[in-house]
């Protein structure tokens, strides 16, 4: 199965995003997600998942072997450009 995901159609903070991301990849890739543009049924055993956020495209390949690692260490500990909603901002406090 070939699946697309648009991250940039999501708010979410990038915990958040994994999280959900986490149980989409642990109950067999069903599809229910606002972020999942695109699902073709190409015969294959793998889920081949392109991610596309901020104007970045990478691709995952998730499989019974990876499917784990992937949940519990999340899609962007996999990805080449980190997303900058996964970085923290250089903040003070105020006060």
């Amino acid at each position: 199965m070939r699946i697309t995901m648009e991250r940039d159609l999501c708010t979410t903070v990038l915990p958040a995003c994994e999280e959900c991301f986490a149980t989409f990849v642990l109950h067999d890739c069903y599809p229910d997600r606002a972020c999942i543009t695109e699902v073709v049924d190409d015969g294959q055993a793998e889920v081949t998942l392109t991610l596309r956020y901020e104007g970045h495209e990478e691709t995952l390949v998730i499989t019974d072997e990876n499917r784990e690692l992937l949940a519990y260490e999340g899609w962007s500990q996999f990805v080449h450009t980190a997303p900058a909603f996964a970085h923290v901002q250089d903040q003070q406090p105020h006060g």
